[in-house]
């Protein structure tokens, strides 16, 4: 049994709807706790902290699968599991690797709020914030929808329609409703009885929703928010304007709140009736701006394209030598060092099959890989660990390293944080096989963990995760036992620049930054090659970069070790920090 944390927050009111919505009045829920290590809303195990749920999308995915496992009619548990969408994978990725859980978690929230601040400031020449035209847009782009045809052509298409859930069926407004969005403003002559068309493999082919067919949780949450903005609106004109501004999100809302449950539980949770009367504003009056904006990426599922293999090659080869020629003329030597105590060597044959990863998913080969890789990290950790220690294992996968401190030092706390559904429920079975008590998982993002720990470790995590680990141990002055991997993935996010320290940006360009990143990809198992050379010198220039970036921060004692042997992986660099 779970317990729902809310606080007084846009995306705890959110997940309120979200638990009115499907009518789970009997999940125990507790308003805002300080002693919570994470961002909230979030969902804890009722028997204590050792698994919780923390972030908007993730939260709302776990009650909808609560919803459906509670549920015991068969019809109704299939419609419940349509709105995770096509293969239960809506706003599934975390939102630093999708479009669409960024925009439904971060962008969308974030500009919902800045507009009603907007609104409760001014009364006219509102700026309608860009997130808002994003959506709008994304309502005019080509879409591919699964299965598509095995719905709408196929001869078992009655059967298969009936099986999986899918609601084909045109929304008819009764006159209750009707009357009642017609006095909210959203229905008229143009927008009545009217669905939004969009292009489906070259074909013209009605899409209700965003994501397709069927509504998901993707639409619940934006509407959700937009109704919350027109709660805030003063009286009808202000609605009416809006909506005529964004035609396509109108037609839209419509098809989401011509289900009746949909605008009760919004109704309920936000405590209005949402009836706008008029105070005889002027007619002519334009509350609402829309600014032109000059990026081309307008609509949400936008997605730059990769460079080309063979054009990155020769930018990096044309490019490279003069980039490591200033950063030896800035005095960048990077060394690595030598582990002076030597590998702690485990005996893996005498600890649980749980702890060890040949008994996992891992084939022969890659296991005994991973536990080379695994007593590289436990040795530099338990150097500098003490007794009554918190070690978080950022970006934990299977837990295959943190479940290996835990079980090493019971003296010590460890809390898993990862943001993939699957590796957390394979980390807590092999957690409740050991019955370990010293550790706790957190299904989320790294940065809505918010507790405080002693260390921070992490075992390749991707391009800038690295970096996002690294910053959350500087923010809580916690030592630090990384091993980047996926250098040329490193990307700028709205708390991380790169170059990274003073040194670098004084040196290489933002440009420049990249193609060196880049080029430490460029390793593989063949460590006497060119390519694995320049990519090793690449690697270690990028980790002195961050390990410059930790010194301004106060860290006295940092390192670049190279892991034993090196062909345990080819992302072999492990950076230690710790402030004496």
């Amino acid at each position: 049994m779970k317990n729902l944390i809310i606080g007084d927050t846009s995306p705890s009111r959110c997940v309120s709807f979200i638990q009115t919505l499907f009518q789970m009045e009997w999940l125990p829920t507790i308003r805002e706790t300080k002693h919570l290590p994470c961002k909230l809303p979030a969902l804890t195990a009722q028997d204590g902290n050792d698994f919780m749920t923390s972030g908007l999308c993730n939260v709302v995915r776990q009650l909808v699968k609560l919803a459906v496992k509670n549920e015991t009619e068969g019809a109704k548990k299939k419609q419940l599991e349509t709105y995770l969408g096509y293969k239960q994978g809506c706003l599934k990725a975390c939102a630093a690797v999708s479009n669409w859980t960024k925009f439904c978690e971060v962008e969308f929230p974030l500009g919902v709020e800045r507009l009603i601040e907007s609104m409760a400031s001014n009364h006219h020449s509102i700026n309608i914030p860009e997130c808002l035209i994003k959506l709008n847009e994304e309502f005019t782009i080509p879409k591919k929808i699964p299965n598509i045809w095995k719905y709408h052509k196929s001869k078992k298409k009655d059967m298969l329609v009936k099986r999986d859930g899918v609601d084909l069926t045109v929304n008819k407004t009764d006159d209750v409703l009707k009357n009642l969005l017609c006095n909210m403003g959203f229905i008229n002559e143009q927008t009545e009885n009217k669905r939004i068309k969009l292009v489906i493999d070259d074909e013209n082919t009605d899409i209700i929703y965003t994501c397709g067919l069927n509504m998901t949780i993707a639409d619940l949450i934006l509407c959700f928010y937009i109704f919350q903005v027109i709660d805030k609106m003063s009286c009808l004109c202000y609605v009416s304007e809006f909506l005529k501004k964004l035609k396509h999100i109108h037609k839209w809302l419509i098809l989401c709140i011509s289900k009746p449950h949909v605008l009760k539980a919004i109704q309920s949770t936000l405590k209005t009736t949402l009836l706008k009367p008029c105070s005889g504003c002027q007619g002519d009056q334009e509350y609402f701006n829309i600014e032109e904006f000059v990026q081309e990426k307008t609509y949400i599922s936008f997605h730059e394209k990769a460079p080309n293999p063979k054009q990155m090659h020769l930018r990096i080869s044309n490019k490279l030598p003069s980039i490591r020629s200033k950063l030896t003329h800035g005095d960048i030597e990077p060394c690595v060092s030598s582990c002076e105590q030597g590998i702690v060597i485990l005996d893996w044959n005498n600890m649980p099959d749980e702890i060890n990863p040949t008994q996992g998913d891992l084939n022969v080969g890659r296991s005994l890989r991973k536990r080379q890789q695994i007593e590289n990290m436990v040795t530099y950790i338990t150097s500098l660990l003490k007794a009554g220690d918190k070690v978080v294992d950022f970006c934990s996968g299977g837990g295959h390293l943190g479940i290996v401190i835990a079980y090493l030092r019971k003296d010590c706390k460890v809390t898993l944080v990862e943001n993939k559904e699957e590796s957390i429920n394979k980390a807590l079975s092999r957690i409740q096989r050991l019955n370990l008590a010293n550790i706790s998982v957190q299904l989320s993002n790294l940065d809505y963990y918010t507790g405080a720990f002693d260390m921070g470790v992490s075992l390749h995590a991707c391009g800038s995760a690295t970096d996002l680990v690294l910053e959350r141990c500087i923010e809580k002055k916690a030592s630090f036992v990384i091993c980047p991997c996926c250098y040329g993935s490193i990307r700028p996010t709205d708390n991380i620049k790169y170059p990274k320290s003073d040194l670098f940006s004084s040196c290489i360009n933002e440009e420049e930054y990249y193609l060196l990143a880049h080029s430490a990809d460029r390793t593989s198992t063949d460590y006497e090659s060119t390519f694995n050379k320049e990519g090793k010198k690449s690697m270690v220039l990028t980790d002195f970069d961050r390990i410059l970036h930790a010194k301004l921060h106060g860290y006295d004692v940092t390192n670049i070790y190279s892991m034993i042997p090196l062909d345990c992986s080819p992302k072999n660099n492990i950076i230690v920090g710790k402030i004496s």
